[in-house]
């Protein structure tokens, strides 16, 4: 089954994930050492490091995101979306298997598994709607 969104849907969606990004980063930027507590990361500065620059990574998509969102025309929003899509996969592959060698604490795999996906799906359906999109039904 295809989801399908209006361009107009598609970019609000897209808006609304970068603003969850723009959340999450900020969040692991300013307090890594209480997020890697509560994520069963060791509290060492190489781990912290590692998490404010997934932090700043999420923070720049989310203000790629953002700004394309409400930017005229679809070419920019596609390209960030792909970004995220790919920023996404990368984080569940790397988890995965890192998890698999247990070298990531549960806690900070159910953590990308229970966002990752979701937000992967959204970007997904918001290109779709970008690339596919239909105008915005009166």
């Amino acid at each position: 089954m295809r989801i399908w969104l209006s361009v107009r849907e598609a970019k609000a969606l897209l808006g609304a994930v970068g603003g969850i990004g723009l959340v999450v980063g900020g969040v692991a930027v300013v307090a890594a050492g209480p997020v890697s507590r509560l994520l069963g990361m060791p509290g060492e500065p190489r781990s912290l490091w590692a998490l404010r620059l997934f932090g700043v990574r999420d923070v720049v998509l989310g203000l790629g995101l953002r700004r394309a969102a409400a930017a005229e025309g679809t070419e920019a929003a596609r390209i960030l979306a792909e970004m995220t899509i790919l920023a996404q996969a990368g984080d569940l592959l790397v988890t995965t298997l890192m998890a698999a060698t247990g070298h990531v604490s549960r806690r900070a795999a159910f953590a990308v598994w229970s966002s990752a996906p979701g937000t992967l799906l959204a970007c997904l359906v918001a290109r779709d709607g970008l690339v596919d999109g239909r105008e915005a039904q009166a």
